[in-house]
């Protein structure tokens, strides 16, 4: 983890925030954020085209998509993608100032990020220990105000 984010001037930290907030594969490949390359071949089924399909939004910005099922063998990315999209995710929430009140919850109420495997080892191995690694080697994220509530 090179770079700090605190070290950027407040303008330039708004404008990586604001190009990252609408652009997932920015967010993605960017290394105040995750600094994670994207395959970009085979075309149609590359992990920047998933990305970039699944963030879709259509003219009145809502999102096409609300779910992802990848129906592919072993090492074929599921993971990886799974993680930069449950991290996507999370960074959105935490743009909001009140995230809770955006989804029509009481103040401090809690949102889950949830994510399944097929046993309690895969889900801690695999996707959980991914997007942990991804917050934790985020400079965007290490600069953010969190408590881990649950490993």
């Amino acid at each position: 983890m090179g770079k700090s984010w605190n070290s950027l001037s407040r303008d330039d930290q708004v404008k990586l925030e604001l190009k990252a907030s609408i652009d997932p594969i920015f967010f993605c490949e960017n290394e105040y954020f995750l600094g994670q390359r994207l395959y970009r071949e085979p075309k149609g089924t590359s992990q920047y085209d998933i990305i970039k399909t699944f963030f879709q939004k259509n003219e009145k910005g809502e999102a096409v998509y609300n779910e992802l099922v990848l129906s592919v063998g072993m090492r074929a990315s599921k993971t990886f993608l799974s993680s930069l999209i449950t991290t996507y995710e999370l960074f959105q929430l935490l743009l909001f100032d009140d995230p809770a009140g955006h989804f029509g919850l009481g103040r401090g109420s809690e949102i889950f990020l949830i994510n399944a495997a097929t046993n309690d080892d895969q889900a801690k191995d695999t996707i959980f220990a991914q997007t942990k690694a991804k917050i934790m080697n985020s400079p965007w994220f290490q600069a953010q105000s969190y408590k881990e509530r649950t490993n």
